[in-house]
């Protein structure tokens, strides 16, 4: 028998004596870009699982071998002394790293120290001191699996903790969040509440086009005013009005990883009710009954003018089976087949717009060591500007669709086409001045890129502008991940 597990991240420092917590480590793939996770078992094999907004979820047998019961220990006048001990219960035994004969584990108690919550950091090594070899021993992935090394190769570990009551339909679980603001975002929504509104501005009532765009809706640029133009003039027309919002990306992603993320495919979030335009972002999923079963009903989706209530779920789209592109989830999913939400007298017309700058650091890389890259998954009308100029058009009423750029190589993707930032401004430009010269051409892009440079010079300052638009009156897909070398406005 087997079941789904689901362990919340945390910080090792906020981690309390005689909590039960998963340990797990991450390696980065260079071809998604994105962090694969893996947790250490009783006996230091490592165990796939999955990021699931604020958690750490895997399926296993119905015994979790995998639970760490935390203690510190303290001074006698109950300071902590910096000494800690991991033991697992299955095993009973104690993580304790020994290069001396390669241990990992041991019967008995060794004094652990994690320097990570020694100095109240998001994640920590795990050092042992080792007697016999008389040095610090640390513990790091090799082959597959966990094995004691010497303190200077020992690897950062990360904590998720284990409910001890779990609820299933009686309470919903809300997700912390970050303050965007702080980094220098602005996001702004506005519901519009009518589709014509949207629809006769841009001039646009296609529907039912599956992934087909409908692209130049908008202007290449944007105007002085900072938005771009459609058949029915400025956008900012369109949004005028609209409500400055916070708080809709997951905290522990951004303390772990840098990225700034939320996907409805993941978690719901609502505006519904709340004060000063915070986003509640719950780790459950929602849905709706249509008038016949549809896939791409059957997975997350993002109404932020609806909410949800603990146990009240959808019936005819009422289990979380596919993906945001309609794809069968893989039976290794763990939520595969979670109940979904219902989501009553659905709000299916509404607007976005966020606004972020970075710096292009020499290597395209932010502090974290990742690519600078933005990437979005969704439906229905998206669009992204990069110093006005516009680089991703995922324009129409459509289904979920991606596009994404990544600022370290200049290559841009949108809905799997491929070309760069490069050949974007300079297609934009010849498009707004047709009878340019070459020269005049050559002058435009050397503001932004060397002589044959895709990506833009090093230490210059950008800003991107977001249009997202759900007008289509089906289902609502949001997937929005990115990360800055940030610079606040006004600061150095």
């Amino acid at each position: 028998y087997f079941k789904t597990y689901s362990a919340s991240k945390v910080s090792v420092s906020d981690v309390e004596t005689g909590a039960n917590v998963i340990v797990y480590t991450r390696a980065w793939n260079e071809e998604t870009l994105k962090y694969e996770f893996y947790a250490i078992d009783h006996d230091g094999t490592l165990v796939r699982c999955f990021e699931s907004g604020d958690s750490i979820e895997w399926t296993a047998n119905v015994i979790n071998t995998m639970l760490w019961q935390f203690t510190e220990y303290t001074n006698d006048d109950g300071t902590p002394n910096f000494y800690y001990e991991l033991y697992n219960q299955y095993a009973e035994k104690y993580l304790a790293p020994q290069i001396t004969g390669d241990q990992i584990v041991a019967d008995d108690p060794i004094g652990i120290n994690m320097n990570g919550r020694r100095y109240g950091r998001y994640y920590s090594d795990i050092v042992a001191w080792d007697d016999r070899s008389y040095t610090y021993a640390g513990l790091k992935v090799e082959n597959g699996r966990i094995v004691s090394c010497p303190k200077n190769q020992a690897m950062d570990f990360y904590f998720a903790v284990m409910p001890e009551d779990i609820h299933y339909d009686d309470a919903l679980d809300t997700v912390p969040t970050i303050d965007h603001t702080q980094y220098g975002i602005t996001m702004k929504m506005k519901d519009f509440g009518t589709r014509a509104e949207m629809s006769d501005f841009l001039d646009n009532d296609d529907g039912g086009m599956g992934t087909v765009l409908h692209q130049g809706l908008l202007s290449t640029n944007l105007g002085d005013d900072g938005y771009p133009t459609a058949a029915g003039g400025s956008l900012g027309d369109l949004y005028e009005g609209a409500k400055e919002v916070n708080h809709l990306f997951i905290q522990s992603t951004y303390n772990a990883t840098g990225y700034y993320e939320f996907d409805s495919a993941q978690n719901f979030a609502s505006l519904k009710g709340q004060k000063g335009g915070d986003f509640t972002v719950y780790k459950e999923l929602g849905s709706y009954d249509s008038a016949g079963s549809r896939n791409t009903l059957k997975h997350g989706q993002f109404f932020p003018f609806n909410d949800i209530e603990a146990g009240t779920f959808a019936t005819i789209n009422g289990k979380n089976l596919y993906s945001t592109t309609a794809e069968p989830l893989p039976d290794s999913d763990p939520r595969k087949n979670e109940n979904l939400y219902l989501i009553k007298d659905v709000d299916c017309y509404f607007g976005a717009e966020l606004e972020a700058s970075f710096t292009q650091t020499p290597s395209g890389l932010d502090d974290w060591g990742h690519d600078i890259i933005f990437e979005f998954t969704g439906d229905d009308d998206f669009w992204l500007y990069v110093d006005g100029e516009l680089v991703i058009d995922l324009g129409g009423i459509h289904s979920a669709v991606p596009g994404s750029v990544n600022f370290r190589t200049g290559d841009v993707m949108v809905n799997g086409k491929h070309t760069t930032l490069r050949q974007l401004f300079e297609k934009n430009y010849k498009k707004r001045n047709p009878t340019a010269t070459e020269a005049e051409v050559a002058a435009y892009l050397a503001e932004y890129f060397d002589e044959g440079s895709t990506v833009f010079r090093d230490y210059s300052t950008h800003t991107m502008n977001i249009f997202y638009m759900e007008r289509g009156a089906g289902a609502s897909n949001l997937h929005m991940r990115f990360n800055l070398a940030s610079v606040k406005p006004g600061t150095v």
